[in-house]
């Protein structure tokens, strides 16, 4: 039984004996080349072997199905490993010896091997993943690049620091890639699970989940005509390289580090050979994370853009520098930009001075965004700060798009010649106004932006596409008699300077919530972009998000977790319930992006990001125009017809008929609504700014048909209000609703109108 054992202990692997006098034939007795390419960790050599006539002895096996490619030696190779695994899969194919009993692998339901694109980089998110513009599509599509990892930035709202040498990879990558046009080959997709191995739905509710994270990874390649300096020359000059990989090119600096996978796993890139022989050189040349003696660059950036008194602490710094190199880290809107100033160490907010593009969900709000993404997104450029506003967002100018000289990592300090004034150039594609009280004379671009806008308007783009003199001068007339109007103060709060002057507007509105009879919170549908960006930006929340120094109280901008589909909204806090880490402890909340509201546990609250606190609210609360509604018991019957006149969840025709400075508290039952508006039906037209028209489909008239509504007394000569007048009449005379029993007091019933400004003015 011993010696049994002893035998099948020494019985040797399939195919053994068959390798071993392959390589005898070719080899025993005979004069061989040998290439010494490496040694392991036991110091032994290993070489490439080539026969007499010039064959690799290890490509020959391989092709005969007597070897398998490994890895970790196939690094060693300096001639590559490209033939290798060549050879090995042909006889993989052929099932030849080991492979004998090779099935093929189905095919990978997740590989993009083939669905390559041509576009150029509009952002760096990390390391090791770029955001790239489509070519043919215009789409913005996230790459991560395969078989590589950078060193992660960490979280600051998580209370995640950042690993050494991330932002130098981050860095890296900006200086290199950014505006740059890159192919890209799409290699797998790889799915992370969420923390609580959820899932992450939509904003609203639409139901749909998609497991954890997804991630595209691709190989991108940078061709080097775009590149300056030492990489793109030397690229050319020795080797004849028409384009690098950019993943190759930050492991052979050392800021990032190759994955290792499986010999079973095909999902890799497919230059993970080279990859992995220029992890090697960075190892020898001790370049970055591969060099465990030398420490990582510290870096120390103090954010003041959302702290007003910093802010103006370091205001007078900027403005002595006059022009100052600066990094645009963000795009908050069309205006409104987060900087990086290397020379001060900071990051600051910005905004261009005098100029003003649509926000939110305004009509041309996406197009700004997308324009000054595009052009300015971590790009380098020059401001010169004129002033900074009580919120701590620095006014100015700044020019883009000009050459660079000077260094080349941050903090060096560059001059940007020839360069584009960003509002100069807003304003010539009529993506942004000028405010109504700017002076030209105060600034030195002054006379360039009034000369951009005037532009704009004869060529009729953008925001002037409706622009014509006579318009224009009859809007200013209309301006000028409701100044008179208001200054008279024949209807209290309006007199006071409360009503947004602007003419009617036709758009198309979506009710997101119901909250009375005629009382409800709507959404431009134009803004779908804006709503799908926040969306995306608040899903990356973990449920288990570190909340250290997080300290909600009413008032405070917050993330809610929403429990009807266990997503993310942006919230802020109305009441604070019980005591701080009691099991009472709750959080009344409002939805400000939709207008709903719920009480929610500590744990479903998270910090809110900067950049998506200062985004205005996507929900109006607005009123039906020109009607008051029943009170009393019809009440209810009022606001259940209402509710199913809008239940449809879809964008409705709509005309603003007035518009009010948005509440402070929309939440409080109180609150004067920010736009009133007609609903649904044939809105006739807004010419020259006055509503014209319309019929008895809208919402507004079949309330009133039903007599659960009455034309507002003030309202009942307004031409615009003659349809509810003649509906008002039907439902009188069929005693429909409150003229159940012949007239009602008009005393009792009338339009909301804004509340009287409290103490210092404020409006509840």
């Amino acid at each position: 039984d011993a010696s049994s054992g002893a035998d099948a202990a020494a019985k040797p692997e399939p195919f053994a004996r068959e390798a071993k006098h392959f390589t005898e034939v070719r080899l025993l007795n005979r004069d061989v080349h040998i290439v010494p390419e490496g040694t392991d960790k036991y110091n032994n050599l290993f070489c490439t072997v080539r026969t007499p006539d010039g064959a690799d002895l290890a490509e020959a096996l391989a092709g005969n199905g007597l070897a398998r490619c490994v890895d970790w030696s196939l690094a060693m190779i300096t001639a590559g490993a490209s033939k290798l695994r060549a050879a090995e899969k042909a006889a993989k194919q052929h099932r030849r010896c080991v492979w004998r009993d090779y099935v093929p692998p189905p095919p990978n339901p997740n590989s993009l091997v083939g669905k390559n694109f041509v576009g150029v980089v509009v952002e760096v998110a990390s390391g090791d993943s770029i955001v790239v513009a489509d070519a043919e599509t215009d789409a913005e599509r996230r790459v991560t690049m395969s078989s590589i990892r950078a060193p992660r930035l960490g979280n600051e709202r998580r209370g995640i620091k950042p690993e050494p040498w991330a932002h130098e990879a981050k860095e890296f990558l900006r200086a290199r890639c950014v505006g740059k046009t890159v192919k890209v080959s799409m290699e797998y997709v790889r799915k992370i699970p969420t923390a609580n191995g959820g899932t992450a739905g939509t904003a609203g509710g639409n139901g749909a989940e998609a497991p954890g994270i997804t991630l595209e990874m691709g190989t991108v390649m940078l061709p080097t005509d775009q590149l300056k300096g030492d990489d793109g020359s030397a690229a050319t000059k020795d080797t004849g390289i028409a384009e690098l990989n950019v993943a190759e090119m930050l492991v052979l600096r050392g800021l990032a580090t190759v994955v290792r996978h499986r010999n079973d796993d095909d999902e890799r890139s497919l230059r993970y050979d080279d990859l992995v022989q220029a992890e090697q050189r960075a190892i020898k040349g001790k370049k970055g994370i591969q060099n465990k003696d030398k420490p990582a660059p510290v870096h120390h950036v103090n954010d003041v853009s959302a702290n007003a008194q910093k802010s103006r602490q370091i205001l007078p710094f900027l403005q002595r520098a006059g022009r100052s190199h600066a990094i645009v880290d963000y795009v908050l809107s069309g205006h409104r930009l987060k900087l990086s100033v290397p020379k001060e160490g900071a990051i600051v907010a910005f905004a261009i001075a005098g100029v003003r593009c649509p926000r939110g969900d305004e009509p041309g709000a996406a197009e700004a965004y997308r324009f000054v993404r595009r052009a300015c997104c971590q790009r380098d450029c020059e401001i010169e700060v004129e002033a900074v506003d009580k919120v701590g967002t620095f006014l100015g100018t700044l020019t883009y798009g000009g050459t660079a000289g000077g260094g080349g990592g941050q903090g060096s300090a560059k001059a940007t010649t020839h360069g584009l004034d960003l509002g100069v150039e807003l304003l010539r594609r009529g993506l942004a106004t000028l405010h109504d009280s700017y002076d030209p004379r105060r600034r030195s671009n002054g006379e360039a932006l009034v000369a951009a806008q005037d532009a704009a308007k004869r060529a009729r783009v953008g925001a002037w596409v409706d622009w014509s003199p006579e318009k224009e001068a009859a809007d200013e007339a209309a301006k000028e008699a409701a100044a008179r109007g208001g200054a008279e103060g024949a209807d209290g709060a309006e007199g006071a300077g409360h009503v947004r002057s602007g003419p009617a507007e036709l758009c198309e509105l979506g009710v997101t919530e119901v909250v009375g009879a005629g009382r409800f919170f709507c959404q431009r549908a134009t803004g779908g972009d804006r709503a799908a960006w926040l969306h995306s930006q608040l899903q990356t929340l973990s449920p288990n998000v570190s909340r250290v120094g997080f300290e909600p109280r009413k008032g405070t901008l917050v993330a809610g977790r929403f429990t009807g589909d266990d997503e993310w909204y942006r919230a802020v806090v109305v009441s604070v319930e019980g005591q701080r880490g009691s099991v009472d402890e709750a959080y009344v909340v409002h939805y400000r992006d939709f207008g709903n509201g719920e009480r929610l546990p500590r744990e479903r609250l998270a910090p809110l990001a900067p950049e998506l606190a200062s985004t205005p609210p996507l929900a109006h609360l607005c009123v039906l125009s020109h009607v008051a509604f029943a009170k009393g018991d019809r009440a209810r019957d009022a606001e259940a017809l209402f509710a199913s006149l809008v239940s449809g969840g879809g964008a409705t025709d709509a005309r603003i008929d007035r518009r009010f400075a948005a509440p402070d508290a929309p939440w409080d039952p109180d609150a004067s609504p920010e736009w009133h508006v007609t609903l649904g039906g044939d809105l006739g037209t807004a010419r020259d700014g006055v509503a014209e028209g319309a019929d008895d489909e809208s919402v507004n008239a079949a309330m009133v048909a039903a007599g659960l509504a009455r034309v507002d007394r003030r309202s009942a000569r307004d031409p615009v209000a003659a349809h509810l007048v003649d509906a008002q009449e039907r439902a009188r005379r069929e005693r429909r609703g409150m003229w159940e029993y012949g007239d009602v007091d008009s005393d009792d019933d009338e339009e909301e109108r804004p509340k009287a400004p409290g103490a210092w003015g404020r409006r509840r």
